[in-house]
C-alpha cells in the first residue's frame, strides 16, 4: 500500500515539474507581433490588413517590422499567409502626401491589434 502512495506522489511530482516547465518555456519563448501601419493623413476609421490575397505583393520590412501601407480606403492586402501572433509590438504612424511619418499611440484591444483614428 505504500509504494503504491509513493509512485502516485512521485507521478503527481513528475507531473507538476512538467506543468511548470512548460509554463515557464512557453513565457520565455513568446513572439511579437513587430508590424508597422502606414496610414494616410486625414484617415478616419478601422484599418484592416488581409493576409494571404492572391496576386498581392509580399510584406516589405524595416529591419524586424513588416511594413503595412494603409489605403485610402483603410486597408492593406498581402500575399504572406498569416499575420505573427504573440506580444503586440506594433507601430502606428500617420503619412502625408509627402511621404513625412508622424507617430501615432493607437488604442490596442484585447489579442488583436485595432487602430482607432480619432474621428473630428
Amino acid at each position: 500500500m505504500m509504494a503504491a502512495i509513493r509512485r502516485s506522489a512521485a507521478t503527481l511530482e513528475l507531473l507538476l515539474l512538467s506543468a511548470i516547465f512548460l509554463v515557464v518555456s512557453g513565457c520565455m519563448q513568446q513572439s511579437s507581433t513587430n508590424d508597422i501601419y502606414l496610414i494616410p493623413e486625414g484617415y478616419e476609421g478601422t484599418v484592416y490588413a488581409f493576409y494571404h490575397v492572391k496576386n498581392a505583393p509580399p510584406l516589405t520590412y524595416e529591419g524586424e517590422y513588416a511594413l503595412h501601407t494603409i489605403n485610402d480606403k483603410g486597408y492593406f492586402a498581402t500575399s504572406a499567409p498569416d499575420m505573427e501572433y504573440g506580444l503586440i509590438t506594433d507601430k502606428y504612424y500617420y503619412v502625408d502626401k509627402k511621404g513625412s511619418v508622424q507617430r501615432y499611440r493607437a488604442l490596442v484591444c484585447g489579442s488583436w491589434a485595432q487602430a482607432v483614428i480619432p474621428q473630428t
